[in-house]
């Protein structure tokens, strides 16, 4: 027979644990349910949703560990091994016209409005908060009182030349994540 105190000082330590292992949940289900509720991403593919097709897309080999990536035609998604959470869009083109910059840019801001910041004439941002869009006006006053916080979310279009530039042969890209999501996962694995 078991005596009382020792089934005391298991619950003592076990109820502590558990306790523990319910709020590293609840923290991860946070910041995967905030993720999700922004539903951020192209062609049908968002941000912190399960990759359901992944069978029918073409498996990339070279990969971070706990990922694997998947290609649909132009378009690659990266997402966590396990779960098969999408954790990043990405698009890159190589050798383009600045009619292809420019179209690209023109698709950026239909799906997802205007940029939140654009920076050194080759970047261009949109971030994301909980409560979604951070707008340039409130990421402006936010950087005045120096008080910018890391968004959840971002999606981020870099091109090699200056956008206002009228030139060809442009390599660019686009890349849709959330790093705190990444951070989650990734942990997890």
């Amino acid at each position: 027979m078991v005596s009382k105190n020792f089934n005391s000082k298991i619950a003592g330590i076990l109820l502590p644990a558990f306790i523990f292992l319910i709020f590293l949940k609840t923290l991860h289900a946070d910041i995967l349910d905030n993720v999700r509720k922004l539903k951020i991403g192209i062609n049908g593919y968002y941000i912190g949703y399960k990759l359901k097709n992944y069978k029918k897309l073409t498996k990339i080999n070279k990969v971070y560990k706990g990922t694997e990536k998947y290609k649909d035609k132009n378009i690659y998604i990266t997402v966590s091994k396990n779960e098969k959470i999408i954790l990043g869009i990405y698009k890159k083109i190589d050798n383009a016209t600045y009619d292809d910059l420019k179209k690209t840019i023109s698709f950026l801001m239909i799906n997802f409005g205007e940029p939140t910041i654009e920076a050194h004439g080759k970047n261009i941002y949109w971030f994301y908060s909980e409560k979604g869009k951070i707008s340039n006006k409130e990421f402006l006053e936010a950087r005045k009182k120096n008080k910018i916080k890391k968004p959840i979310l971002m999606v981020k279009f870099n091109s090699n030349k200056f956008i206002s530039s009228n030139s060809n042969k442009i390599k660019f890209y686009f890349i849709i994540y959330s790093e705190p999501l990444i951070k989650k996962l990734l942990n997890k694995n």
